[in-house]
């Protein structure tokens, strides 16, 4: 297994408690972390949203995906 998806799975598993965090607390960590700078800080704020499916923010995801893209 690649390096990259240990680490995905591991940091999936370690921002449980930012999924079970109310939304605005949730939502203001994650806004935190994508401006970071570290890769795998940026990664994990990316990554949170995995198990979210029919909740996921969808315009806060892009938001944070066009931040990246312009890095």
């Amino acid at each position: 297994m690649p390096r990259s998806d240990l680490a995905d799975i591991v940091l999936e598993r370690l921002t449980a408690a930012y999924r079970s965090a109310s939304g605005p607390r949730r939502a203001a960590a994650m806004d935190a972390w994508i401006t970071d700078g570290g890769p795998w800080v940026v990664r994990t704020a990316l990554l949170h949203q995995l198990s979210h499916k029919e909740r996921t923010d969808a315009d806060r995801l892009f938001a944070h995906c066009l931040l990246c893209s312009s890095a």
